[in-house]
């Protein structure tokens, strides 16, 4: 019973994080594609907490919707350079976070 809910709902988002960016999209698919993607970065989180995931996640696509790619460019160079002075499971961490951010980045550009 389990396997018949959730094959629909990976299709579901699978076409969500494949869909042809190209295309315009409206609010509601936008969300539900950060949402879905976000969702999935917590989720597989192996060293750092899944809610500081989601969380930079969210800010990444938040900082790509409103336009604003060189702020994320320039966050993803400042966690970059932060990561270089880290080491052993601080630095995995922070490149997990990293990840996530720049996920929501790629995430919530629209074009």
């Amino acid at each position: 019973m389990k396997n018949s809910t959730i094959l629909p709902l990976l299709i579901s988002i699978a076409g969500l994080l494949f869909a042809n960016q190209s295309l315009a999209i409206t609010q509601s698919q936008m969300q539900m594609r950060v949402t879905a993607t976000c969702d999935s970065y917590a989720n597989f989180s192996r060293i750092a907490n899944p809610d500081v995931i989601y969380g930079a996640c969210i800010t990444g696509a938040r900082d790509a919707i409103q336009h604003r790619n060189s702020v994320c460019e320039k966050k993803i160079k400042k966690f970059n350079k932060q990561t270089e002075n880290l080491r052993g499971m601080e630095r995995a961490e922070h490149i997990e976070v990293t990840q996530a951010y720049r996920a929501g980045c790629n995430t919530g550009k629209q074009n």
